[in-house]
């Protein structure tokens, strides 16, 4: 296990939702890939699976990404359900379609488009440098809706780095992932909220009071 720099160059935009992207949750998502896991319909389900990253106090040993929003902007998803098919469908006894509720519900969703500054997540981390490159070349889109290409992974680079105090989780006592409050060596001024610590984080039945990483 050694100190790691991990970098991901994107093709275009990102969309980021839920605030920055964990690096153990990747790797967690292309081990439950490789073992042909389903989808876990609750938090229930999930595993605790093994990844190639070094723990302390129950804490994977990686940061959260780093990134530097350039510019953004604001487009839609669109869903309108195709009415004037469904009466011709339908014929006569068609009597009403519920366009508010239900499965022919019609919306439009606000989504963010981030460009970041040179394309560019970075993530540090402690563990096995050979094991985090080979899971990495696994992911091929990062963040929310790849299905219309946003968060496409241009190239992967993992490599040893040098180290610093409080490396790979502080940086100058500030908090570059969510931590107990019992995490040694953090700032007193750093920000808390409450928080998931492991994977999944969108279990938040899970969350405690944490310190977390300042928003940009």
């Amino acid at each position: 296990m050694t100190p790691l720099r991990v970098e991901a160059r994107l093709l275009g935009g990102i969309c980021l939702p839920n605030g920055p992207l964990a690096l153990d949750a990747l790797l967690t998502w292309v081990e439950a890939q490789r073992r042909e896991l389903p989808p876990p319909a609750s938090a229930g389900d999930c595993t605790d699976l093994p990844i190639p990253l070094a723990q302390e106090r129950g804490i994977w040993l990686a940061s959260f990404g780093v990134c530097e929003l350039e510019e953004s902007e604001r487009d839609w998803t669109n869903r309108r359900f195709p009415l004037p098919e469904a009466q011709d469908l339908g014929g006569p006894k068609l009597k009403r379609v519920m366009l508010s509720a239900g499965p022919s519900k019609s919306y439009r969703l606000p989504r963010e488009r981030m460009h970041l500054v040179d394309d560019r997540v970075t993530w540090w981390a402690v563990g096995d440098v050979d094991a985090v490159r080979g899971m990495l070349a696994e992911v091929n889109y990062l963040g929310k809706r790849r299905g219309v290409g946003l968060g496409k992974v241009r190239q992967w680079t993992v490599e040893s780095c040098g180290s610093w105090e409080g490396f790979p989780v502080l940086r100058d006592g500030a908090p570059l992932r969510s931590l107990p409050l019992d995490w040694p060596g953090v700032s007193s001024d750093a920000e808390r909220a409450y928080a998931v610590l492991r994977p999944p984080y969108w279990d938040n039945a899970r969350r405690v009071e944490a310190y977390v990483p300042r928003a940009a």
